[in-house]
């Protein structure tokens, strides 16, 4: 059957380099009507709409074109709609998503931790973690970071530091999130505790770590330590 025009238009506009990032929702709907009934909402077509409905803000829509798939979507689809969720603070439409999830990646489980923290869901959480080992993500960075976060905003502070604990490679995320962890869970001496690991093993500071390590200084009412933060990060 041949191609009408119209739906050569869309096709050729789904997929220019302008329009790779994300088309304006109310064109992005359009191409998908257009699309849906013609038979060529393919693969790609699918992927490029999904991230012009997640990149304006309309989860729903992704979601509903996800719905359309006769199989089960990519993983990369579902990561892309779980990001969505969790950046605009819908996590129980993010776990609702997991929890339909029979295949997953190393950027699912962070997803899926951080609608868990955002909650403060800690035994949904240990099920995230679980799963993650299970599926063999467990000693990875990028989750385990995201593991670090998510206990600490659930008030399991002893179950970050195991987790930080284990970490075979610890960026300058890491030792934040894990000090962030203790300072928001009123435990200020630990925090400079570990703060003073990670300045004498060498790791790099940032803006975050300067953020979360001066108002630990403050509680536990460390000047010295306050005024040496101050002076790294100046220099």
């Amino acid at each position: 059957m041949a191609t009408s025009p119209l739906v050569r238009q869309c096709l050729v506009l789904l997929r220019s380099k302008n329009s790779s990032t994300a088309l304006p929702p109310a064109i992005a709907a359009q191409v998908h009507a257009v699309l849906l009934p013609s038979g060529h909402l393919d693969h790609d077509s699918i992927r490029l709409l999904l991230i012009s409905y997640c990149a304006c803000g309309r989860p729903s829509d992704a979601h509903n074109l996800l719905a359309q798939m006769p199989q089960p979507p990519p993983v990369s689809f579902s990561n892309t709609l779980l990001r969505s969720y969790t950046d605009l603070g819908l996590h129980r439409e993010a776990l609702a998503l997991y929890s339909r999830m029979r295949a997953f990646d190393h950027l699912t489980f962070p997803f899926a931790a951080k609608a868990c923290g955002g909650l403060r869901l800690h035994r949904h959480g240990r099920a995230v973690h679980c799963r993650a080992l299970a599926s063999g993500f467990g000693g990875d960075a990028y989750v385990q970071n995201a593991l670090v976060s998510m206990y600490s905003r659930c008030r399991e502070v002893d179950a970050a530091e195991a987790v930080f604990g284990a970490m075979r490679s610890r960026t300058v995320v890491s030792w934040n999130a894990v000090i962030a962890g203790f300072v928001k869970n009123g435990r200020a001496e630990r925090a400079l505790e570990v703060f003073a690991k990670m300045v004498g093993g060498g790791g790099g500071l940032d803006r975050a770590t300067v953020v979360s390590v001066l108002p630990a200084c403050a509680q536990a009412k460390d000047l010295q330590t306050g005024r040496a933060v101050h002076r790294l990060a100046e220099g």
